[in-house]
């Protein structure tokens, strides 16, 4: 992270660095052309939306009055047929225009309160800001606002309501603040108060943006009327259920004129967005010059990376109730272990880029390359952190991260669920640790479907300690001796499983009669084929599981053997008790409840695999009463089971710490189980505790192997080499 500059900076500093304006590039006719022409497209996108249901009304009021005359002269049964063919039109043509106009009146999401910067509390910032708008040519911003994205915006401050006045909002993402230096800082800066000098540009992009916006809702989003069509076309009788078909058909293609204009908007606005973002682009090279703009360029989708891992890790961290007080902190220090090798490759990939007809900005590469070709050296050439520029830059980064936090999360995210960033950080560290024992000890063997579940008596200290250490170096011995076997055995029962998995997926698509291509799943064609097939692998799995058998039972005996070592007073002491007796006790017992609930967990987990190609086809198969049948079936099984499972691990205690304290591990891997008729919700429940129960597992041999190979090393064996491929 960029330390504090010393001596700190100054008004005095900031008003020297940008105390001259810059002369910005004038606006070319083709330019303006392009402008009215975007601006003619979007208005008159919405006006031919509203001509068709103007149409569409005007057809069904001309056949409501024009046609009411077919009665005369009909009597009996044929009447009945004539009302029938005379309504239809105007129910159709009733229930289309109703769901031609609902998309008008859609509302956007309610975005939740941003967090605000208050410029008579940050003068350097405010100083900044006000140098740089009268350098740049652009008016203040009535408001600057904080988040936790890496990115800076410059827009409306109330959308549309602030369309004709200068009501303008600067929103700063503190990862850059935390990520970049202060000249590529005050460039971005630029950058975006260059959209604001662009007047009646940057307006327009923000009517863009809204239209846009709004295209895509009513094309993608469905609500609970549609849900109502749908039920009453499948719960009426056929003959009048037609009609309720044919209207869902029209809707259906008014959806397609909407995706229609949807996709002009974006071919047409975009190209303008584009010419908009090389025009800011000129304030940002002017201010902090090519070099320094060519660094922010490569710096931000870096960045951005981090910030993606950062996520990730506060997702597992949630797990625990943990989340870091400072995500821009975290996405910096995620950062900063990145090897350099693995971020020119990244950047080597995304530069190479070259962007598609409906991307907003230009490629990095194009705007790198013409930045260079300026080679401006820049007005603001002051250097040191970007943090410098605000008071108490922590204190406003931990704002924001429970800012975000709580619109992702909500209301339940408190300051007991905050932890400093440095722990969060120290805590994957020590994981990765682990995880590199875990690799040297294990030399990339160990069964995942039958783990080297370890006996009741793990923990209890050996009646005779020489004894067990000559045991355990025999055995280690004996292991590595039989490595290249076990590895050979465990990737020929890995292949077959898979295989054997691939074709459940095959046969509960044959069995909802769901259209599928054997070959897609690398599988023989035809039902007895496929039955040979299934015959074949399973033989080869029940063969390779033989012979890992004997290879299992080695790796649980050495296990076995560095614990009841490690319990052993002597030689605890040569170890420097890397983990304290309380949570050895704790890994043993958790493990032994894994152990108890690993059969019943890898059927819930071939289960949700095989289930899950039936959910990838919901689309069009809600008639199919084999496949519904299917979904009932696995939702009622997943709840069985997970309630089951939640009462066999109540008894167990979660071996790490938990913002609770201690909590139990049926709170920690299952938590709530939903109803059997929320699938969605079992869904995201056995996803979630299927990858906490083989993380948790993952964990707690990684945290083990990390003890037995300091058991190894206190009774003179040397660790064994890194394996050739990682584990």
């Amino acid at each position: 992270m960029l330390k504090r500059m010393s001596p700190p900076l100054t008004p005095a500093q900031i008003a020297a660095a940008l105390g001259r304006p810059f002369q910005r590039n004038r606006v070319s006719p083709l330019y303006r052309l392009g402008l009215l022409f975007v601006t003619l497209v979007m208005v008159l996108l919405p006006l031919v939306y509203l001509a068709l249901i103007g149409l569409t009304g005007t057809l069904v009021t001309w056949h409501a009055v024009s046609n009411a005359g077919i009665f005369k002269g009909v009597r009996g049964r044929a009447s009945i047929g004539i009302l029938i063919v005379y309504l239809a039109p105007i129910v159709i043509g009733a229930i289309l225009i109703v769901f031609m106009i609902k998309p008008l009146f859609a509302r956007a999401p309610k975005d939740s309160k941003p967090l605000s910067v208050n410029p008579s509390k940050e003068p350097l910032l405010a100083e900044l800001l006000r140098r740089l708008c009268a350098a740049v040519g652009a008016p203040m911003p009535r408001e600057i606002r904080v988040n936790c994205d890496v990115n800076a915006s410059a827009g409306l401050r109330r959308g549309l309501w602030s369309l004709f006045s200068r009501d303008l909002v600067l929103t700063i993402g503190l990862p850059l603040v935390a990520g970049l230096s202060l000249r590529q800082f005050v460039g971005v800066l630029a950058h975006e108060f260059g959209h604001f000098a662009q007047g009646t540009g940057m307006r327009l992009s923000s009517v863009v943006f809204v239209v846009n916006r709004w295209f895509a809702r009513v094309v993608y989003e469905r609500d609970a009327l549609d849900e109502q069509l749908v039920e009453w076309s499948q719960s009426v009788d056929l003959r009048i259920g037609w009609m309720l078909y044919l209207a869902r058909l029209f809707v259906w293609l008014t959806r397609r004129v909407l995706w229609l204009l949807m996709v002009i908007g974006n071919a047409v606005s975009t190209f303008f967005l584009r010419q908009m973002e090389y025009d800011a682009d000129q304030a940002e090279i002017r201010i902090a010059g090519s070099e320094a703009f060519e660094q922010t360029a490569r710096r931000l989708p870096v960045l951005e990376m981090a910030r993606r891992q950062a996520l990730g890790s506060l997702s597992r961290a949630w797990d625990e109730r943990r989340l870091g007080d400072d995500l821009p902190a975290l996405v910096v220090a995620e950062l900063s272990q990145f090897p350099n090798k693995d971020v020119e490759a990244f950047l080597l990939e995304h530069l190479k880029g070259k962007g598609s007809f409906f991307d907003t900005h230009p490629p990095d590469q194009k705007r790198i390359d013409a930045a260079r070709a300026q080679k401006s050296p820049g007005i603001f050439t002051l250097e040191g952190p970007a943090r410098s520029l605000f008071s108490d830059f922590d204190r406003l980064a931990r704002d924001a991260s429970l800012t975000f936090y709580r619109e992702i999360l909500g209301r339940r995210v408190g300051a007991q669920n905050l932890v400093p960033t440095s722990q969060l950080v120290q805590r994957k560290e020590q994981r990765a640790e682990d995880a590199r024992h875990m690799g040297r000890y294990f030399q990339r063997y160990l069964n995942g479907s039958s783990p080297p579940f370890l006996p009741d008596d793990a923990g209890v200290p050996p009646d005779n300690v020489s004894a067990t250490v000559a045991e355990l170096k025999a055995v280690r011995a004996e292991l590595v001796s039989k490595l290249p076997e076990a590895l050979a055995a465990q990737e020929a029962f890995e292949k077959a499983d898979e295989r054997l998995l691939q074709l459940a997926r095959a046969s509960a698509l044959h069995r909802c009669n769901l259209r599928f291509r054997p070959a897609d799943f690398g599988l023989p064609g035809g039902t007895a084929e496929m039955n040979a097939e299934r015959t074949r692998l399973e033989g080869q799995r029940s063969e390779a599981a033989a012979r890992r058998g004997p290879i299992d039972a080695l790796v649980a005996r050495r296990l076995t053997l560095a614990m009841r070592l490690q319990a052993a007073p002597e030689v605890a002491a040569q170890t420097s008790a890397p983990v304290s007796d309380v949570e050895l006790v704790r890994l043993l017992s958790a493990l032994a409840m894994s152990r108890a609930t690993s059969a019943q967990v890898r059927k819930l987990g071939d289960s949700f695999f095989v289930t899950q190609i039936l959910l990838a086809n919901v689309e069009g198969s809600e008639q199919n009463e084999a496949f519904v049948g299917a979904l009932r079936a696995a939702a009622m099984r997943w709840h069985r089971e997970l309630t089951e499972l939640r009462r066999q691990l109540a008894s167990g205690i979660y071996p790490f710490d938990h913002a609770k304290g201690e909590v139990p591990l049926s709170e920690y891997l299952v938590g709530f189980v939903p109803r059997e008729e929320d699938l969605g919700a079992l869904v995201e429940t056995v996803d979630g505790f299927l990858d906490r129960f083989v993380g948790l597992q993952y964990r707690i041999f990684a945290r083990l192997a990390f003890v037995a190979e300091r058991v190894e090393t206190a009774i003179g064996l040397e660790p064994l080499p890194e394996p050739l491929t990682p584990p």
